[in-house]
């Protein structure tokens, strides 16, 4: 997974800092489009907003969930996502995070190594991301550094260095995984109707065998 800073902003009019990150989903098939931002808008009166986007390409059209969050609410989906990485990860576990009427977060553990992020917004509207446990590690890594203020201290190049997984898979185990991920994401696309997409994801497991 790419994790990048987004530029800090300084909007003297409304006395607001604003700063934040992007992911984008090693797996993802449309990487200009599908990814998850969130921005941390502190303003000079004392006030600290999150917000936390999640935009996804489905069947040609755009859909992206906002949601906002104050900095207690954004403590407690940390701390929930925390619980799911060292407690949680069992096959089937669905968690859900709730943040205002018609707009929530699911996380399905699919299996022991993926985890499958649904947001869901107002009239239905909702879509997904499919992490690999060291992605969702990372996701909620670099949330937390946000949460607490620091400003992407441990940035090299654009990505963060996680060292609890550093060289702990072989090739063929992050094959497995990848593969695995990606028929998880064509049932995903069929699940959607999407073709297109599960074309694109069909050709990419054909390059397995």
């Amino acid at each position: 997974m790419n994790v990048k800073e987004i530029e800090i902003m300084n909007n003297e009019k409304e006395r607001v800092l604003t700063y934040g990150a992007e992911f984008i989903i090693d797996r993802t098939l449309n990487k200009f489009t599908d990814k998850i931002k969130i921005f941390h808008k502190r303003y000079l009166k004392g006030v600290d907003i999150y917000l936390l986007e999640f935009t996804k390409k489905i069947k040609g059209e755009i859909h992206e969930n906002k949601f906002e969050f104050s900095k207690i609410h954004l403590k407690d989906y940390i701390s929930l996502m925390k619980n799911i990485f060292y407690r949680g990860f069992n096959k089937n576990n669905i968690y859900k995070f709730s943040i205002k009427e018609s707009q929530k977060i699911e996380f399905k553990i699919l299996n022991e190594d993926v985890v499958k992020i649904v947001t869901y917004n107002y009239k239905d509207k909702r879509n997904f991301f499919v992490f690999t446990k060291r992605e969702f590690f990372q996701y909620i890594k670099q949330i937390d550094l946000i949460y607490k203020g620091e400003i992407l201290k441990n940035n090299t190049n654009n990505c963060f260095k996680i060292d609890i997984y550093k060289n702990m898979l072989s090739k063929k185990e992050k094959d497995s995984i990848y593969l695995e991920a990606l028929y998880i994401l064509a049932n995903n696309a069929l699940d959607l109707g999407d073709k297109e997409y599960f074309k694109n994801i069909s050709n990419q497991i054909r390059k397995f065998y």
